[in-house]
């Protein structure tokens, strides 16, 4: 949305009163609007419409998922319960992205709609504010990417009739592809219960969720915030909740023809998604005990014990299976990531399985806010820095021009002396780039130094030539910068060319730590475990925003007067490293540079570069410096030492590999025939 839809947010009107939208103009009957603003909802319940034939209200929570939650909507408008319904929409984000949906939906529609504005990001948050404006004597909940199958409302509220308090009903996965562990992925998406219709599945709480769900509100929700808001990012609010009424002796039914289908995108069926999935369920089941105290913690040391013999049995035939099994391998492994889960339940680990992120949100998500104007100067210097890359520069340009309409821009293009005539090219399509064609090639850095001096932008975005511009992601981009102006460097996610995650938007900083495990092939064995691969921040699959030491340079985005104080990039990296140098800088002077997952580009890597040997070196070259540069001595030296041996312990397991890893290997050995120059840094 843009400055229009913040039109649409402005404070209310009066409960209960038709809202007017900018863009949609006066509100149909069939859609009322609750709320507006973040300081009303805290302030304390929001009053329901004096309704009280209302029986069933239907909340969607929702968080900058407007495709998705467009055909939720649509499913709850077709259901045909003869009793009298309401739709609440509960918008989650703070900049209202959800109400031109709801407004759309509303004209005509026979069953009401609502919209509730909830601005503190958490499902929490949403879920408490949805049951404080629910007007019905049930509540259902069903999640903004499920869709409810025809009857599913009669079929809930069937039993409802009977005197069921608590109601769950299937889900169903509908997956945009299988994924890297289909069996894993069905088992983690599916809820399906051997259980008959109408039957007491108390005792199988632990499988079940809010989403499809069905509760007698005065029953169920005596306490005005039921969900509680400190576990929104971890998901356990609703396995706490359920606990909770199971121990005021509610009985949990299953409505076995109440179905819903559940869209899985592509990003949440990767071994990464999975494992952080696997990781969090086990954190949760652990968790919920010790939050009781008592004689639960009890249950708690039992789940640990549970936890223990899976992280060590599934993760040693995980290890094993893995040259003859791979597909078994990785489903084991998600398993010994379940049990490590249930071990490490503790709030430093929630971060290993959900980022640091305040907000949750899919990939799909829009990143919404008005762009700041930069006065006659264009807003963002967009530089990108080519050689040898003519087709691929040629086609990231044109994907800048295509995906890049609010934020006021300007492209400059460095061209490293490249000889595929990528500067004629260049010039020839685009003549309105600002074409610097360079006689020598002076390497990433300094071209990129080079750029900087002539640009006139507020912010400064570094993008890689092998790169393509996905769904408005540099106007996503800075706008989300101008919502996180302390950070002072922001990057976004990158994929690879076909869709999967390409975790090399960011990375952490090099410790010791984390450098022995690359050397002792820990990090290889455990790529998914952010204790052991914690360079990669393994485990998380960039879905959240987070803060992190290293954004890449492929898609980073800096204030200019910040890239000034820091002199831009030492041109003594070459290639590589440059941007770690450049962001660890800026940490020491305040900065925080933090990611978003809702401005997305393709990268391809390595483009520019075809020898392996040499790229490696390169590398690990510029590794090597960032020790000697940011290491405080002795653990500098200490470093060092056990860096140098990586390419040798590399080289041995290649090796030890077989025929198919036998290229590979040889690379890594020649790496480590020519380790003085590369071991000590740039001399």
């Amino acid at each position: 949305m843009g400055s229009d839809s913040r039109k649409y947010v402005a404070p209310r009107e009066g409960l209960g009163l038709r809202a007017r939208s900018a863009l949609a103009g006066p509100a149909n009957a069939g859609f009322t609007r609750e709320g507006a603003s973040a300081a009303e909802t805290a302030a304390g319940p929001a009053a329901a419409p004096a309704t009280p034939a209302v029986r069933l209200s239907i909340i969607i929570p929702t968080f900058r998922r407007p495709s998705v939650l467009r055909t939720a909507i649509e499913s709850c408008q077709r259901q045909t319960y003869a009793g009298a319904t309401e739709i609440v929409v509960v918008d989650n984000c703070p900049l209202a992205s959800a109400g031109e949906v709801v407004a759309s939906l509303g004209q005509g529609s026979r069953i009401s709609l609502r919209y509730v504005h909830e601005a503190r990001p958490g499902v929490s948050f949403a879920r408490n504010a949805g049951v404080r404006a629910a007007a019905g004597r049930y509540v259902a909940f069903i999640d903004d990417d499920e869709v409810a199958a025809p009857g599913w409302a009669e079929a809930l509220m069937r039993h409802a009739s009977t005197g069921a308090e608590a109601v769950f009903g299937p889900v169903v996965p509908s997956f945009e592809r299988p994924g890297d562990c289909p069996e894993a992925a069905a088992r983690l998406f599916t809820r399906r219960l051997q259980a008959r219709d109408g039957e007491d599945v108390t005792h199988l709480r632990a499988y079940l969720g809010t989403g499809n769900s069905l509760f007698e509100k005065a029953t169920c929700f005596r306490d005005p915030d039921p969900f509680a808001t400190d576990l929104s990012a971890l998901g356990g609010e609703d396995t706490e909740f359920l606990a909770a009424l199971v121990g005021r002796g509610v009985r949990l039914t299953w409505a076995a023809d109440a179905a819903v289908t559940e869209h899985v995108p592509a990003e949440r069926v990767t071994l990464d998604s999975l494992a952080s999935r696997h990781f969090r369920n086990g954190q949760i089941r652990s968790l919920v005990c010790f939050r009781k105290g008592g004689l639960a913690q009890l249950e708690g040391f039992a789940w640990m014990g549970v936890g223990l013999a899976q992280a060590t049995g599934f993760g040693l035939a995980s290890l094993a299976l893995a040259p003859f099994r791979p597909q078994l391998a990785r489903y084991y492994r998600l398993k010994a990531h379940g049990g490590a889960g249930k071990i490490a339940w503790m709030r430093p680990f929630w971060k290993a399985s959900y980022g640091s992120a305040t907000a949750r949100g899919g990939p799909d998500s829009q990143t919404e806010a008005a762009v700041p104007s930069n006065g006659p100067d264009p807003l963002v210097s967009i530089i990108v820095v080519s050689y040898r890359t003519r087709e691929m520069t040629l086609e990231c340009l044109r994907s800048v021009k295509r995906e890049t309409h609010r934020a006021s821009y300007e492209l400059l293009v460095v061209d490293n002396a490249s000889n595929d005539g990528s500067a004629e090219a260049i010039a020839k399509e685009f003549p309105d780039v600002r074409l610097m064609a360079l006689g020598s090639n002076v390497g990433f850095a300094q071209g990129n130094n080079i750029a900087a001096r002539e640009a006139r932008g507020r912010y400064l975005l570094l993008l890689n030539p092998d790169t393509v511009v996905l769904d408005g992601a540099i106007d996503r981009l800075v706008a989300f910068a101008h919502t996180r102006p302390q950070a002072g460097i922001w990057g976004g996610r990158t994929l690879y060319g076909d869709g999967s995650l390409n975790p090399t938007s960011c990375w952490h900083r090099m410790t010791l730590w984390n450098v022995f495990c690359r050397t002792t092939g820990m990090a290889a064995l455990f790529p998914r475990s952010e204790f052991f691969n914690s360079e990669a921040y393994g485990g998380w699959d960039r879905s959240t925003e987070r803060e992190v030491d290293v954004v890449t340079g492929c898609f980073l985005l800096i204030g200019r007067e910040l890239w000034e104080r820091l002199g831009g990039f030492d041109p003594k990296f070459f290639m590589y490293g440059e941007e770690a140098d450049l962001c660890l800088r800026a940490a020491k002077v305040g900065a925080k540079p933090v990611v978003t997952p809702h401005a997305t580009i393709v990268h391809y890597g390595g483009a520019s570069e075809q020898a392996e040997t040499e790229k490696t070196i390169r590398l690990l070259a510029a590794k090597a410096e960032l020790i000697k540069r940011h290491w405080p001595w002795p653990s500098r030296q200490i470093g060092l030492f056990l860096f140098s041996l990586w390419p040798l312990t590399r080289a041995i397991a290649l090796t030890l590999g077989g025929a198919p890893r036998q290229a590979r290997a040889e690379t890594w050995w020649q790496v480590w025939q020519r380790r003085r120059s590369w071991r000590l840094g740039y001399r």
